[in-house]
């Protein structure tokens, strides 16, 4: 990164994972470098203000956009999935619940997928058992190489439709 260029930063959720988009732009030199997670996929030295540039992260496809949004200021989005960065974010913390917790003095992500009731464990896909109980709905599952028992709770709100 360097500090006389224009860096621009994104976080993009995916799943488990947060990921972190770069995009530096020497407006003055012309050079574009597009890093994600540090690593630099993309760098390019020909001189053009406004333009796009697409990339992967995961199995999502990415694009920046660098528009004129007047005579002297550039505009930069990100669109992950086709969607506009606030729109896909949206989405995603709709389907996702996560947490970040300590499980036998190692930090632990946690993310429940909100529509298949699946678990993740810092990214790992780990089995549950669901249970039934009143107005709850528990799911059990086992984290870390000393197993630990973790349950995730939900309570419904007694609405019924």
């Amino acid at each position: 990164m360097s500090n006389s260029e224009d860096v621009i930063l994104w976080k993009i959720p995916i799943r488990s994972r947060v990921h972190v988009v770069e995009f530096e732009h020497g407006e003055r030199t012309g050079v574009r470098v597009l890093r994600v997670d540090g690593n630099e996929l993309y760098r390019t030295g020909q001189y053009k203000l406004t333009g796009k540039a697409s990339f992967q992260v995961e199995n999502l496809q990415c694009r920046v956009l660098v528009k004129a949004a007047d005579a002297t200021h550039l505009m930069y989005a990100l669109k992950v999935d086709g969607k506009l960065l606030e729109n896909y974010k949206k989405e995603h913390h709709r389907r996702w619940q996560c947490w970040t917790c300590i499980i036998n003095g190692a930090e632990w992500r946690v993310d429940l997928d909100k529509y298949t009731m699946d678990v993740m464990a810092n990214g790992v896909l780990v089995p549950t058992t669901g249970e039934f109980i009143d107005e709850e709905t528990v799911t059990s599952f086992i984290v870390g190489p000393k197993a630990t028992p973790c349950k995730i709770v939900a309570i419904g709100s007694g609405d019924i439709e």
